[in-house]
């Protein structure tokens, strides 16, 4: 197979990423604002709407995701090329640079927690939103095409 065809593939799959990226942590901003207007009792008019809206982003986008990477694992030479041991390597990475930064994020909620207003909600899903982002980050970073 040709290099420029992997190479094609490769520079899909890291935008695939980059969108699944960028549509996660909007999704997760919105469901930690969320939780933090109805815990304060803050009015949130259209909290509900942007929530679906997101939601449906997401989902197309990772479909779209699922669907490239489907593509790579379909083709025998593409598999070879773009699925090979580094790339195993690099999930293994950014899996625990994600363990890492839950584990400190947790730290400095529960020591800096009281001068905020986060309820325990709250914190839980920073804790999951700092650990998401940082293991999407850490993937597009070792990823680079």
């Amino acid at each position: 197979m040709e290099n420029v065809t992997i190479e094609k593939m490769e520079v899909k799959r890291f935008y695939a990423l980059l969108i699944r990226t960028i549509v996660g942590v909007l999704l997760m901003a919105m469901a930690i604002w969320g939780v933090f207007c109805l815990d304060n009792d803050i009015p949130s008019r259209f909290m509900g709407k942007w929530f679906v809206f997101f939601n449906i982003l997401n989902m197309i986008i990772v479909w779209r995701t699922s669907s490239i990477l489907e593509t790579i694992k379909k083709s025998r030479k593409l598999a070879g090329a773009l699925d090979s041991e580094i790339y195993s390597v690099y999930n293994y990475k950014a899996l625990s640079t994600g363990f890492y930064a839950a584990i400190i994020s947790g730290m400095f909620l529960s020591f800096f927690g009281g001068l905020f207003n986060f309820s325990i909600r709250v914190g839980c899903l920073l804790v999951v939103a700092i650990s998401f982002f940082s293991v999407e980050i850490r993937r597009l970073i070792l990823y680079k095409p």
